[in-house]
């Protein structure tokens, strides 16, 4: 409820009734259930019309539910202390570390912040996958290229295809980059290269001028030599025709690879999914 509404709901218990010219068009449609149970009242009185309490414990109870409550919370993080003062965990500011999960298929792949290390290929081997609480500001980087992975079976079997790669590690994200992730790739150096394997299409493309634009010359979006060949045989033409708003920008972009890949989407009337490849390793 808004805080005109509540604001109102209060002028209600203080005096009795307002006039009904000063309610605004959002809170009668908020307040409509009072006044279909008869908790509110409209009345004509003259010329004009007022809005009165006819049921006190009716809305000093609606009020009671919606209020925001300002008790000190003490030391609970931001989303819990929303849902007390808002009852809406998504009205925090939330400051809580952002997890990545991590894989590598190498013999060691060491992580560090300068204090503690991390070795990723010792924790996938035991738990196949390991994890970083990161913040904007910390240190953590790897000596070794890593590589963003946008499918999470393509993340699970990431050793069938890219054992061989120069990538140390292997970072999943799911569907787009998310903006944190891509605000803490680029607050420092986290690796010497940032090797994008995504699905061939506009918004795996959208997702490598995100990181490009952040990121600059130390990232690239990785394509199988015979990509086009893929995309004849196993294209599909939804990945076109529902990501129309990601084309239409990266239609745009001067990048030379893009345009390429533009190019060949075009052509083909179709976009490719990542995991064709788990076929042909």
């Amino acid at each position: 409820m808004k805080a005109t509404t509540i604001n109102l709901l209060q002028k209600l218990l203080d005096n009795g009734s307002v006039t009904a010219s000063s309610v605004s068009r959002s809170a009668w449609d908020e307040i409509l259930p009072m006044l279909s149970s008869g908790a509110l009242r409209k009345e004509k009185t003259g010329a004009g019309s007022r809005l009165s309490l006819a049921d006190r414990k009716a809305v000093a109870g609606q009020l009671e539910r919606v209020r925001p409550n300002w008790t000190d919370t003490g030391n609970a993080p931001p989303r819990a202390s929303a849902v007390r003062k808002y009852r809406d965990s998504k009205r925090a500011i939330s400051n809580n570390p952002e997890p990545i999960y991590l894989r590598s298929c190498r013999e060691s792949c060491v992580w560090s912040n300068g204090i503690n290390s991390l070795d990723v290929a010792d924790l996938t081997r035991i738990a196949d996958i390991a994890a970083i609480a990161t913040k904007t500001d910390d240190q953590w980087h790897s000596d070794a290229p890593i590589g963003l992975i946008e499918n999470k079976e393509v993340f699970f079997h990431c050793e069938r295809l890219y054992r061989q790669v120069e990538c140390g590690s292997f970072i999943y994200y799911g569907g787009n980059v998310p903006k944190r992730m891509n605000e803490w790739l680029a607050a420092r150096e986290r690796a010497p290269l940032i090797l994008l394997y995504a699905d061939y299409d506009p918004v795996g493309l959208n997702n490598y001028l995100r990181l490009k634009q952040k990121n600059g010359a130390a990232v690239e979006f990785v394509v199988p030599p015979n990509f086009e060949e893929l995309m004849e045989k196993w294209g599909k033409h939804q990945l076109l025709e529902k990501n129309v708003k990601y084309l239409r920008y990266i239609e745009q972009s001067e990048d030379v690879f893009v345009k390429r890949m533009v190019n060949a989407m075009q052509k083909h009337g179709c976009g490719l999914e990542q995991e064709i490849l788990l076929t042909c390793s």
